[in-house]
């Protein structure tokens, strides 16, 4: 997978067949909102992105504004850009449970799963 351009490697992003996979690598906290937003949201532009997934294996810490950042995405794109979330940390999954927001995302246990549900 390639890095963005100016990530500060919080993510890597590769276009697998027109769904873009958003591998995320370390924390996802308030500073990093807006740069995760803009990000997604310019991919899905510039690569005519058919579906979003993204891997939180790695991430060891979310907070609220992180996990507002997903919500935002799923309400902006859900209509026409399907996303699934995969690989959930601990943390990410205890997060999501205890917002009572688990279920209002498709959650995978992994990569391969989430890419081929989207492609269905």
């Amino acid at each position: 997978m390639q890095p963005i351009e100016a990530n500060d490697n919080l993510f890597e992003y590769r276009n697998k067949n027109g769904i873009g996979v958003f591998t995320f690598l370390d924390r996802i906290e308030m500073y990093h909102a807006s740069q995760i937003r803009a990000s997604v949201l310019e991919r899905v532009e510039v690569d005519k992105l058919r579906g979003l997934v993204f891997s939180f294996e790695d991430v060891p810490y979310i907070d609220s504004t992180g996990v507002g950042v997903f919500l935002n995405l799923q309400y902006r794109l859900s209509d026409s850009v399907p996303i699934r979330l995969c690989n959930l940390s601990g943390n990410v999954r205890d997060v999501l449970t205890t917002t009572n927001l688990l279920s209002t995302f498709a959650i995978d246990d992994a990569l391969d799963e989430s890419l081929r549900l989207i492609s269905q």
